[in-house]
């Protein structure tokens, strides 16, 4: 998350800048500071923001959803749920009609989503080319892969290991989790048993 820190205040200086129709869906998005200005709903604000900025729609990678809806229809998208009394707000990712990961925040979903799509060689919506290019070359400094597709897999996966870890623990990495990383990439564990693993560790 260092990197959409650091570029946040730049970011939010561009969302003033923007005209039209895009103007009132920025503001809109901006007015949930109001309710919370926490450092993840400003990290929140600042990709929700940014899709509008890059005239891409905000619904197409969200989808905002209270209850247990039907998400069967859904090839990518990250399913969000506003804090109740009791619960707090919370985001799940869901790949071709299966939730894969739950009780996220929205900008670790959009980091985790990112390593999903890496490790599991899925392509970007075409509806959102340009938001997840930023994620991929700014937020996350992914260059595109050129190398064989056997060599490009091995990397993605390596990628994808530091990616999820960064993700979780955002400090430095040691003790029993460094060793957990260094027994995931021994073993060559597949992205879903790599999840479940630290699901059991973490969550």
């Amino acid at each position: 998350m260092t990197k959409l820190d650091q570029y946040s205040q730049k970011i939010m200086s561009l969302l003033s800048s923007r005209g039209g129709a895009a103007k009132m869906r920025i503001r809109r998005i901006q007015n949930m500071l109001l309710e919370d200005d926490s450092v993840e709903r400003r990290r929140e604000v600042a990709i929700r923001g940014l899709v509008v900025y890059l005239r891409e729609k905000e619904e197409d990678l969200f989808k905002e959803q209270d209850g247990g809806g039907d998400i069967t229809n859904e090839v990518m998208k990250i399913v969000t749920r506003g804090a109740t009394t009791s619960d707090p707000a919370s985001a799940r990712i869901i790949l071709e009609g299966t939730e894969v990961l739950a009780d996220l925040d929205v900008p670790r979903a959009c980091a985790l989503l990112m390593g999903l799509i890496y490790a599991l060689n899925l392509s970007y919506p075409k509806e959102l080319k340009n938001t997840f290019e930023v994620f991929q070359k700014i937020f996350l400094e992914l260059d595109d892969l050129k190398a064989s597709p056997k060599t490009a897999f091995s990397v993605r996966k390596e990628k994808f290991y530091c990616l999820l870890f960064q993700s979780l623990w955002p400090t430095s990495v040691h003790g029993q989790k460094q060793q957990f990383y260094l027994t995931a990439h021994r073993s060559c564990w597949s992205p879903a048993a790599l999840i479940s693993k630290c699901n059991c560790v973490i969550w």
